[in-house]
This record gives structure tokens, C-alpha cells and sequence, in this order.
């Protein structure tokens, strides 16, 4: 080609077939409608100020895949409830009001201090309470429902231990979680049973005796106990969440554990929901897992799907 562009007035309408080895360093006033076929080889570094009107084929791939930073996890917890009953040698039920208190709540103290297999203060996934579900015959108020009738019987002191601790999967159905509540059970009634026959259940009440009751702790001196206990239940439940639904990409699903990203946080008109059912139809649509509150807490490839 000419070291010097035409000087018509008239320029070719075709381009040449070969191109200048010294393009032009300015671009043209009247650039083409129609990109070339080949990408160039040193494209811009700054974004065009008139982007496509179409998007292109093929989209970006990060070097790096897009996930939260803190993946959010359900937390399935398994409540194990063991029923059990007891009578003393002494008519507890001619106590006063205040002195059948004291020995209502060192009762408590006791079960709890002899039965729950952990302590609370040294458990953080794990825990054990204990509360009096009948007196003298008569029914007390429950923290926790149990499918179990309490029958009407000749036991002076009707009582409950309810004890829960969080599950390695969701459904609370692994060989561990298993093996938990068949310890649980077994230790909780063994640990009663042991402290009645060799009088530790007593001992451990007299020092539960609050002695500004009104009622003497030397009481348990002239005492004996005896008593059984029932087979467990068991309930598995998750833990309430926030009541506000988000996308969680990992795992392709909408959770409400408030673990939700900063930038979902800072929009919640477009990130949050107020349902399950909201936030899936919104993000999840083609997921009908999204759906799908429980399951095993065990994950497969799934080839004919994938």
C-alpha cells in the first residue's frame, strides 16, 4: 500500500485485501457496523461508552467460583425425653405449701444433678433439664409435651428429664446420632437407678434442701426412696430461623438463619423474602429441592441428573 492515504475524493468502497503494516493511530469518525471476525490481539483496557445492544454468547468465567464466605447450615437438634416416678417413705403430701415447694425444687435439683449426662455450663451443643410433671396426683403445668399420658397412680412425685443435643445430619438419623440417644437413655436411667441403691440420690438431696425453706435438710435422714423409669421418646427438630428468607447459592436453596451476605442485607428489597415458598419461586424456580425442608444431611452425585 501507498506510505500516503488517496487524496480522491472519491475512497474505495471496499477495504484492502491487505492491511497497512502502520495503522492509523486515531480511530475512524465513521467506524464500521459490523465488528471484524477476528478479536484483536490487544483489546482495550477501558470499557466501551456505548456497550452491545445484544449480550454475548458465551458468558465470563471468574477464575474463581462465587460462594459465601460462610456457608449457611440448618441445625438439626434431637430432643430425648425419659419419664420417670418416685415415692419416699414419708407422707410428703401432708408438707405445707412452702415445705412441698422446697422439696418440689431440691427434687428437681437432684434429678438433674444425678441423671443429665453432661452439665449445661460445660456443653455448649447439649442440653438437660428436668421439671415435675405430677404431684401427689396432681398434674403440674409441662415445659414439653410428650405423647405419653400420665396415668393417675399411687407415685408421690412424677417427673420428666428432657435432654437435647444437636445431630451430625439433618434427618438425626446417622449411625452417631443413633448411638446418642441409646447413651442418652441408657445413661439417664442407670444414673437414677445407681443413686437409689446406694443412697447418693438421697445424699445429693439434702444438700439441695435450700435451708431458709423452712424445710430441715435432716429430713432425708429417716427417708427412703425408690422409684422406676420409662423407655425414652425422642423429637427432632431445627431450630427456629429469623422468619426472612435468602438465596443461599451454595447449596441452591433459600435458608433464614441470618447468615445472610452484607450486599443482600444492604438491598433487601431484592434479596430478602417473607417465605419459603417466595424465595424459591423468585431465585429457585427449576429447583424443586429448594422446596425441600428436611432431608438425610447426606449428600451424593447424582450422575443421571447432573
Amino acid at each position: 500500500p501507498s506510505s500516503l492515504p488517496s487524496t480522491s475524493s472519491k475512497p474505495s468502497s471496499q477495504p484492502s485485501s491487505l492491511p497497512s503494516s502502520q495503522p492509523s493511530s486515531q480511530p475512524s469518525s465513521q467506524p464500521s457496523s459490523q465488528p471484524s471476525s477476528q478479536p484483536s490481539s490487544q483489546p482495550s483496557s477501558q470499557p466501551s461508552s456505548q456497550p452491545s445492544n445484544q449480550p454475548s454468547y458465551q458468558p465470563s468465567q471468574s477464575s474463581q467460583p462465587s460462594q459465601s464466605l460462610q456457608p449457611s447450615i440448618f441445625v438439626p437438634k434431637e430432643t430425648v425425653i425419659i419419664d420417670g416416678s418416685l415415692s419416699f417413705s414419708f407422707d410428703i403430701c401432708s408438707f405445707s405449701e412452702a415445705e412441698l415447694a422446697a422439696f418440689i425444687e431440691a427434687n428437681v435439683a437432684t434429678i438433674e444433678d444425678l441423671a443429665c449426662t453432661v452439665p449445661n455450663s460445660q456443653d455448649t451443643v447439649s442440653v438437660c433439664m428436668a421439671e415435675i410433671v405430677s404431684i401427689c396426683g396432681r398434674q403440674q403445668r409441662k415445659l414439653l409435651q410428650s405423647s405419653r399420658e400420665l396415668q393417675s397412680s399411687t407415685w408421690q412425685l412424677e417427673y420428666r428429664v428432657i435432654e437435647t443435643f444437636t445431630c451430625a445430619v439433618v434427618g438425626c438419623n446417622s449411625p452417631a446420632d443413633i448411638a446418642a440417644v441409646a447413651s442418652i437413655s441408657e445413661a439417664i436411667s442407670a444414673n437414677i437407678g445407681i443413686s437409689m441403691e446406694n443412697g447418693s440420690f438421697l445424699s445429693v438431696l439434702s444438700t439441695n434442701i435450700v435451708p431458709t425453706s423452712g424445710l430441715d435438710a435432716s429430713i432425708v435422714n429417716c427417708l427412703t426412696v425408690w422409684g422406676n423409669t420409662e423407655d425414652p421418646e425422642t423429637e427432632v427438630h431445627v431450630d427456629q430461623g429469623t422468619g426472612l428468607y435468602y438465596p443461599d447459592w451454595v447449596y441452591g436453596s433459600c435458608l433464614e438463619d441470618g447468615n445472610q451476605p452484607t450486599y443482600m442485607d444492604n438491598h433487601p428489597d431484592t434479596w430478602i423474602s417473607d417465605s419459603l415458598d417466595q424465595c424459591c419461586a423468585r431465585f429457585f424456580s427449576s429447583n424443586h429441592q429448594c422446596l425441600n425442608l428436611q432431608g438425610s444431611g447426606l449428600w451424593y452425585a447424582d450422575v443421571i441428573n447432573k
